[in-house]
């Protein structure tokens, strides 16, 4: 198929899914189905579809240097999809020890505060900041995205953070952050 025809067909089933998706009733999303990330529902199934095609936006614009879409709703929605992962980061991968909390400082475009504690010998996401930590961990968004996404590795993202604390353990984390399926 040469381009032209491969851009047509493309913007004709973007037009037929938008009109799917816009006129779908509650049962059409809370259709159970298996995802990328086990069973679910068709709504879980779009979630992990919008990272995707955030995520594979912004390696298109890495490899044709056009920065841009880094703090809109796709990140936004990336992130806290990302996030969700991080105590498997802490807790197991980085065997931080029971009762000890990690901070990550997601510090822009798209900031978040991320404490996380181990408990009962997992680690759990904190409603609020621990008052201590025994490292904080900050990291710009794109570089959080990169390594979280596998697209480079701790070593790599390293120079990028600053590291408060137990460096070793930081190191473990960052050697440990990829969390794609």
């Amino acid at each position: 198929m040469s381009g032209a025809d491969v851009l047509a067909e493309w913007k004709e089933l973007v037009e037929l899914r938008l009109s799917t998706l816009k006129n779908a009733d509650e049962a059409y999303f809370a259709r159970e189905m298996m995802t990328p990330t086990g069973p679910g529902t068709m709504a879980d199934f779009l979630h992990v579809r919008i990272l995707d095609c955030w995520l594979h936006e912004q390696d298109m614009r890495v490899a044709l240097s056009i920065p841009g879409n880094t703090d809109g709703p796709g990140a936004e929605h990336t992130m806290d999809r990302l996030i969700r992962t991080i105590p498997i980061v802490v807790g197991k991968r980085a065997a931080t020890p029971e009762g000890q909390s990690v901070l990550i400082q997601i510090t822009g475009p798209v900031v978040r505060d991320v404490s996380v504690t181990v408990r009962d010998g997992r680690a759990h996401l904190d409603s609020a900041p621990a008052s201590t930590f025994v490292c904080r961990i900050s990291i710009d968004s794109p570089t959080f995205f990169q390594l979280a996404t596998g697209r480079i590795d701790g070593t790599t993202a390293m120079p990028s953070c600053s590291i408060v604390g137990d460096s070793e353990l930081a190191g473990r984390i960052l050697n440990n952050f990829n969390m794609m399926i």
